[in-house]
C-alpha cells in the first residue's frame, strides 16, 4: 500500500465518522452545534440506510433491470420499424448500465476497501 491509498482510506473513514455523527445527532433532535460526543448504541439512520435501504433498493433494481433486459431483447426480435428498434436498443443499453450500477453498489455496500 502506498501513501496515497493510506491517506485516501483515512480520509474515507474520517468522512464516514463525520456523516455518522451528524446523522445520529439529527435523528436525536440535536443541532450541529450540540453535537459534541454523542454515541448511539442502537441502529441509527446511517446503519439503516447502509444495511437495509441500499441493499433492498439495489436488489429490486437488479431484478427489474434483468426483467426489462429480457422483455426488450424479446421485443427486438420481432419485426418492428427501424425507429422503434433504435429506441428499444437504447432501453436495452439503459437496463444493462443500470444493472451494472446496482450490482457494483450492492457489492460496495458489503465490501469495504479500507
Amino acid at each position: 500500500m502506498n501513501m496515497d491509498s493510506v491517506w485516501i482510506c483515512d480520509y474515507i473513514k474520517m468522512r464516514e465518522a463525520m456523516y455518522r455523527s451528524v446523522l445520529v445527532n439529527r435523528s436525536n433532535g440535536m443541532s450541529d452545534s450540540q453535537s459534541s460526543n454523542v454515541m448511539s448504541s442502537d441502529w441509527d439512520l446511517y446503519d439503516i440506510t447502509r444495511w437495509i435501504i441500499i441493499p433492498a433498493t439495489c436488489s429490486l433494481g437488479l431484478a427489474g433491470n434483468l426483467a426489462s433486459f429480457v422483455v426488450f431483447l424479446l421485443r427486438i426480435q420481432e419485426r418492428i420499424e427501424i425507429m422503434e428498434k433504435g429506441s428499444i436498443l437504447g432501453m436495452i443499453a439503459l437496463s444493462v448500465t443500470d444493472f451494472i450500477f446496482c450490482l457494483l453498489t450492492l457489492i460496495s455496500t458489503f465490501y469495504q476497501v479500507c
